[in-house]
Formats: structure tokens, sequence, C-alpha cells
């Protein structure tokens, strides 16, 4: 089992509850948005050889003047989530604090993906979630594709965060595999529940994600790893718990695809540091998924409704951006029960 609890975060079930936006889509409208993906800053301490935002990492940055309005744009329209990263170290734009404030006061759930180096314990502590990436166990494994030392800062922080965070912050571990650092999995885990993380999230890389295909492909030791997933499995309590996150690839290691569009992506706008608004989360910074600009507010829903997004949605095969899908699952819900009108749950009965 991936996880003891099927009630939990990583459960794409959860997208039945989208149900009447798949529909919506499925009829050519597009509704709100559920979740954001905000990149406030594209520029980070670390710059790691595997991260799949390195091809872009530069100066680009949003006026915390404009962030904010982002935000409070976002709460009016209905959004009910926002997730700070992805484009970047979200913690090196100075307007963060103010913008997870502003988002909560708006009341959307928020959450932040960071290295860790920098932590906002009391503007954290609002969040439902936050995921400090680290992929080591020990500062040696850590240092390998990275610049700086930064293990012990990132880890203390982590446990000062895990210190004072209410029953309401999910705070996670995450490790993402490689071949240099697959030995250290449940170390790493070991770490997490002794630091005090709520969750320890481990999963294999993609090195066919773009922006990483000149790398050298990993060699796993899938039996080593699914070993050690198993031990991790066994330090989960009340407390702590494990997320294994292998349910968009296949035993191999390989990403899954069982749609063939992407009908599912507008459940979540991507507004990034350079001013566009992407298809996704996974189409940052490519210019053949740009369905708009968000540097005039006014400007944003116009995109959303637009013919350009509506063609993306609609044309956008499976495959056509990237390896693994972040909405993979999103993507064969809609599909389905939507556009094919497949409903083998019967979802009209209880």
């Amino acid at each position: 089992m991936e996880w003891k609890d099927e009630f939990n975060s990583f459960n794409s079930w959860k997208g039945l509850a989208y149900l009447p936006n798949y529909e919506l889509i499925a009829s050519g409208s597009m509704p709100p948005p559920i979740e954001a993906s905000l990149d406030p800053i594209e520029k980070c301490q670390l710059k790691c050889k595997h991260c799949n935002a390195g091809r872009y990492l530069g100066k680009n940055r949003m006026t915390t003047k404009h962030l904010l309005k982002l935000v409070e744009f976002l709460g009016l329209w209905s959004v009910r989530a926002v997730c700070f990263g992805g484009g970047g170290e979200p913690s090196l734009h100075s307007g963060l604090g103010k913008a997870i404030r502003m988002a909560v006061a708006g009341g959307m759930k928020t959450s932040v993906a960071t290295n860790g180096i920098i932590m906002d314990k009391e503007a954290y502590q609002l969040c439902r979630w936050v995921g400090v990436s680290l992929d080591a166990a020990t500062a040696k494994t850590y240092s390998v594709g990275r610049r700086g030392d930064f293990f012990k800062k990132a880890i203390g922080n982590l446990e000062a965060l895990c210190t004072v965070a209410p029953k309401s912050l999910d705070v996670a571990y995450k490790f993402l595999i490689f071949d240099y650092n697959q030995h250290e999995i449940y170390a790493a885990c070991k770490l997490a529940k002794k630091l005090g993380a709520r969750d320890f999230h481990a999963r294999p890389a993609d090195l066919r994600h773009q922006g990483m295909v000149k790398q050298q492909a990993n060699t796993y030791n899938l039996e080593k790893i699914k070993e050690q997933f198993e031990k991790c499995h066994e330090l989960e309590d009340e407390r702590f718990r494990v997320f294994t996150v292998t349910h968009k690839f296949n035993s191999d290691f390989t990403p899954k695809r069982k749609f063939s569009q992407c009908y599912a992506s507008p459940i979540c706008i991507q507004l990034s540091a350079d001013g566009n608004i992407y298809l996704c989360p996974d189409t940052r910074h490519k210019d053949e998924f740009i369905i708009g600009r968000h540097t005039k507010i006014g400007s944003i829903i116009k995109a959303w409704l637009g013919k350009r997004h509506k063609e993306l949605v609609y044309k956008t095969g499976a495959g056509m951006c990237l390896s693994r899908c972040t909405f993979s699952k999103y993507n064969e819900q809609c599909e389905r029960l939507a556009i094919n009108k497949d409903d083998p749950m019967c979802l009209d009965f209880v």
C-alpha cells in the first residue's frame, strides 16, 4: 500500500469533488480555477543541477505591490487555494509573508514549497501545508549537485517550524529520489520523524522532464528502494505519515499516462514571475503554452476565457509537454467522466 489512510492529500480521487468544474470544461466553459500556483520570484540560493526550474532561473521578480494585487484578485475570483513556489525560492521575496496573510484573510488556503533556508515561522503557521525540499539525510549527500552548505540550517528551520506548527499545518520533509541519494531514503525518513515533521514525501525523479533532458538517466536499484519504502511505512503513527508517491509511476518508475488530452488543466492557474499565465505548472516558461499576461489584473479573466486558452486545453495532447504530468489523474477523470461521459461509479447514486 502506498498509504495506510486513504483520506490524504495524495489520493487523486479527491478530484471527483471537481466534477462540476470538469463538466463546465467539457461544455466549453472555463470556470474559475480551484487553485493558483503563484511564483513571486525566479531566484534561488542553491541552483540544484536537477531542478526543473534551472533552465529559467534569473532575475524575474514580481513587485510586492503586484504580488498583493494578484492575491487580492484571486480571493475575489473565488479561488480556493494558493501555492507559493515552483518557479524559484519564494522565501527570497520580501513580500511573501504579507501575501500569505492576505490570502488567508481572503478565505484561501495557502501552501509554500521551499528549500527551508529562510523560514518565516509566523507566516508559515497560517499555511495549510509547507513542503521543505531536502533530498538527503546527511550534509554530504545534500551537497551533491547543490551550491552551498545549507543542510544544517534547513533541517534546523524545519524542526523550529514543527515545534510551533498548529494542528492545521502539515510540515513535509520532501525527498526526490536520484541515483546519488537513493541509499538515504530510510535514513531521511527517520530524520523527518525525529525533527517532528508531519509528513515524509519520497518519489522518483523524472529526468525526462523538460529542462532536465540533458542529464544522464537515473540508475535505480528498485529492489533496495522498495525495501526502504516498506521500512519507512513501518515508522508511521498517528503523528507521522509516509507518502512514497509512486501512484503516477509504473513499477519501474516510468511515468503513467492514461489520458489523451489535458482537459483538467483549468483547475489551476499558473502565474509566473515573468508576467505570463501558463496552461499549467508543468509548462512554465514554454512560449507555446502561454495563455496571456497578468501584468494588468484586469487582463487575467480575459485571458482565462479567451480563445488561446481554450485552444490549448482542447488541443494539448498527452506527452506534448512533459513525461510526468502533475494533473494526470485529474485529466483521466475529466476525460472519462465529463468528456466521454463514462460513469462506472454511478455518481448520481449514493
